[in-house]
């Protein structure tokens, strides 16, 4: 049995990692990847990985969700939202 353990770094490259908690190499890579943005938020789920994005520039939003098992996306949500003055 292992517990898996994400991190992100300043490069925004999303590590994924396998904990063995009584074994003697504890910790070992299990996957990795690039996000071309920084991520906002991200969160677990059984088997996948949800990643919250925002661009600031174009207002763009997206969240992607990885499955874990299959190294892949499992989905893409990407939207554009506009703000207009209130007077």
């Amino acid at each position: 049995m292992f517990i898996q353990v994400f991190s992100i770094i300043v490069d925004n490259v999303i590590k994924v990692w396998r904990l063995f908690p009584y074994a003697a190499e504890s910790l070992s890579p299990m996957m990795s990847f690039y996000c071309s943005q920084t991520p906002l938020h991200m969160c677990i789920m059984t088997g996948k990985l949800g990643v919250a994005f925002h661009e600031h520039a174009s207002a763009t939003y997206a969240v992607v969700v990885y499955n874990i098992s299959s190294k892949g996306i499992f989905l893409c949500l990407i939207g554009t939202f506009s703000f207009r003055d209130v007077e």
